[in-house]
């Protein structure tokens, strides 16, 4: 309901993608992050969540290429950026 109020809200999408994402609808949570990105391609908490979608579904450059997003647009502090070295981690 909220995405029809305001179409054009950062949170409402990038919320949604959240949702999508913790229900494992990994399609949807993509498709609203980009959404976000599309309207603002800086904005760290669609990348966070394409960072985590990514990851879950072991397509690990892009989990990287997303974080490395995220961090350049901000100044990130140290242990954010470990989750750069998390995600080459798992992929073995």
């Amino acid at each position: 309901k909220a995405g029809e109020l305001d179409p054009l809200s950062l949170p409402v999408k990038t919320d949604t993608g959240r949702i999508y994402y913790r229900a494992r609808r990994f399609d949807e949570a993509i498709k609203y992050s980009q959404q976000t990105l599309d309207l603002d391609p800086n904005y760290r908490n669609a990348l966070n969540t394409l960072v985590y979608v990514y990851e879950q579904q072991k397509q690990f450059d892009q989990a990287v290429e997303a974080d490395i997003r995220s961090t350049k647009t901000w100044q990130i502090p140290p242990e954010e950026v470990e989750k750069l070295r998390v995600i080459y981690a798992s992929d073995g």
